[in-house]
């Protein structure tokens, strides 16, 4: 099927056999009915460059909040072609990262828990990577291997357990994670309840294994990997967030709603509402003016040109 015209135009593809992705963006998923999926992108393609510059070069939400137009250069892995398109700044509705090699070399100048670079990698089953950057870069020039830093150690078990080796240190590694747990995110919190589900799974305790696995999912409904152990084993999960399709009280208010023309309860927004029209609302019980927040706020307002006749103004 021919790519929607309305999204897509100057449509160009050519072979290309022996592609540099080390400065590009590699496609992680590709979302469901997304202009990504029309123009047929798949996960493990990769983003080569936008307007004519490295794709690792640049802030891809800035230039789709500031720019009227984009070029984009795609390499298809599967085809083992290039594709390139313009859009009027169109968000494609894909999840881009850096590749592997440059997740590693940035961990040479940032401390380990900074970002989801290690995460991704172990999506990617680069153990190596991993223990690379766990035994390199910032780490090494600062000395400081010998002192305590349980995500390293964590990281590196996991590399060990996926060897099949150190088994026992490996275990005891993430037990003793679980005093740190509060320092870090739930993208490694839920990674070694993952593999703790599995020491259960395989010792046999089924009991273990679903309650852990059932944890896991709240936060890793998108990993593949996860979802497909989880759905093997008969995880009786949530299979999205845990509030949605809830319904609220129409007479539920917040004290403080900033945005569009009305601030008050939200059965008055309602009422200016159309039925098939969504009211995003972004709930902060404190302010954390942190790169996560700061970066979702971006996606809305490259995201809210091209739907505002169906979303109203977002309400924080």
């Amino acid at each position: 099927m021919p790519a929607n015209p309305n999204w897509f135009q100057n449509i160009k593809e050519s072979p290309s056999a022996n592609p540099e992705l080390k400065n590009g963006l590699i496609v992680d998923k590709v979302a469901p009915k997304s202009p990504g999926l029309d123009i047929g992108l798949q996960a493990g393609d990769c983003l080569l460059s936008v307007n004519g510059q490295s794709a690792h070069s640049v802030e891809l939400t800035d230039l789709l909040i500031n720019e009227k137009s984009l070029e984009y250069v795609f390499y298809r892995a599967e085809a083992q072609s290039n594709i390139a398109f313009s859009t009027d700044a169109l968000p494609l509705g894909v999840r881009l990262s850096p590749s592997s090699e440059n997740i590693a070399l940035a961990y040479k100048s940032k401390p380990l828990h900074e970002g989801d670079g290690l995460r991704t990698l172990w999506e990617r089953s680069e153990y190596q990577a991993i223990r690379d950057v766990c035994s390199a870069g910032l780490l090494e020039k600062l000395k400081i291997r010998k002192r305590l830093n349980p995500l390293r150690d964590v990281m590196l078990a996991i590399c060990d357990l996926e060897a099949g080796k150190n088994k026992q240190a490996a275990y005891a590694a993430l037990d003793s994670f679980q005093s740190y747990a509060d320092r870090y995110t739930t993208d490694y919190t839920s990674l070694v309840q993952y593999y703790q589900a599995l020491k259960a799974r395989d010792e046999g305790d089924t009991h273990s294994f679903k309650d852990r696995m059932w944890h896991v999912m709240k936060t890793n409904h998108d990993c593949a990997r996860i979802k497909a152990d989880a759905d093997a084993g008969r995880v009786a999960y949530v299979p999205a967030g845990e509030r949605l399709g809830h319904k609220y009280d129409p007479g539920f208010s917040m004290p403080h709603l900033e945005g569009g023309k009305g601030n008050g309860s939200l059965s008055e927004i309602f009422k200016t509402m159309s039925p098939d029209q969504i009211l995003p609302i972004c709930l902060m019980l404190t302010y954390r003016g942190n790169g996560p927040y700061n970066d979702g706020i971006k996606e809305y307002r490259a995201m809210y040109p091209h739907c505002k006749d169906k979303m109203m103004p977002m309400l924080v």
